[in-house]
């Protein structure tokens, strides 16, 4: 199971240069930008499944693997431990050459362990990795586009999810994120 430890620290598109794209001059609708943009990056980090800007994830798995375990989402930039946990024991964090791994968009990790040790039973694998750009700088600029336009039209449609109605991603976020989809056969 995948869980987000921490969250990217900023958002791609500061709050000014925002309200200035949606030409808002006031500060009481900040809480409001802040949400819909946070809204925005979720949206296309899913539907990209890869992170935007750097963020911190783990993910448990409770049977001993018999192959490499996918990473998501992509872009992972690094492994920061991988802990094993045998019975009700204390996990144990292996050793960086008892690791095999890929880093990027199609990361993974490789671990070989006995079902066993001493007398307990394998229990859980927990991997701790980093994934996304360091800042927004470093993200492309049709990337950073789609986050102003989702942003805006989050902002533009706010009445209609008060409402629990359905609204569409606009067909011009889709084909600007469309080059980053990864595609898994």
């Amino acid at each position: 199971m995948f869980t987000q430890v921490t969250p990217p620290a900023t958002l791609p598109i500061p709050l000014d240069a925002l309200k200035a794209a949606l030409r808002i001059d006031r500060d009481d609708e900040d809480a409001l930008l802040d949400h819909v943009q946070r809204t925005a990056v979720t949206v296309i980090e899913r539907r990209l499944d890869r992170a935007l800007l750097r963020q911190s994830w783990s993910l448990s798995v409770q049977a001993l693997p018999q192959g490499p375990l996918a990473l998501r989402p992509g872009q992972v930039v690094s492994i920061d431990s991988v802990e094993a946990t045998y019975g009700a024991a204390t996990p144990f964090t292996l050793r960086e050459d008892a690791i095999k791994k890929r880093l990027g968009d199609d990361a993974w990790v490789c671990v070989e362990l006995p079902y066993t040790q001493g007398t307990d039973t394998f229990s859980s694998l927990t991997i701790s990795f980093s994934a996304g750009a360091e800042d927004a700088g470093a993200l492309p600029a049709d990337l950073l586009h789609a986050v102003y336009l989702l942003s805006a039209h989050y902002y533009e449609e706010r009445e209609l999810f008060r409402r629990d109605r359905y609204v569409p991603v606009p067909l011009s976020v889709d084909a600007l994120i469309a080059p980053y989809r990864l595609v898994r056969l």
